[in-house]
């Protein structure tokens, strides 16, 4: 059966291709751009500092691990200083602080969780730090049998 002859191919003109720097973006995504783009270089000018703190952290725990709570006092206090709000670095000096002997600086530090949320971790470790505090305080002849804290 003869169908004839097939239809003339439809012209299809090539696409105008445009250079990226001609293409129009929305003010806003110019903006979030240049947010972004200060936000990763501001970050990248504070990665040192954090990483020194957080390296500072970590031997500061390792030196408690292994007995020296001198040391890892001397070296969590000033961490303390930079993060005062941190409940996981209060828990660790409060623990450096009982193991030197400075009673009245892990008190301070126990005393300010009072009447702060924590979550059931941090509330388990606090209560065997308060617990290491009260029989410190004993052996220290700080606190008889009497007194409860």
């Amino acid at each position: 059966m003869p169908w004839g002859a097939p239809p003339a191919p439809v012209f299809v003109p090539e696409p105008e291709l445009k250079p990226l720097d001609k293409l129009p973006l929305p003010p806003f995504v110019i903006f979030m751009a240049i947010v972004t783009g200060v936000a990763f270089v501001l970050g990248l000018a504070r990665f040192p500092h954090s990483l020194g703190n957080g390296l500072a952290y970590e031997r500061g725990v390792a030196k408690l691990t292994a007995g020296d709570a001198k040391g890892a006092a001397a070296i969590l206090e000033p961490l303390h200083k930079d993060y005062p709000a941190d409940s996981e670095l209060r828990i660790q000096l409060i623990r450096a602080d009982i193991g030197s002997e400075n009673l009245a600086a892990a008190a301070q530090l126990l005393q300010s969780f009072e009447g702060q949320k924590v979550s059931k971790e941090e509330e388990a470790e606090l209560t065997e730090a308060a617990n290491q505090f009260e029989s410190k305080a004993r052996e220290l002849g700080m606190l008889d049998d009497g007194d409860k804290k």
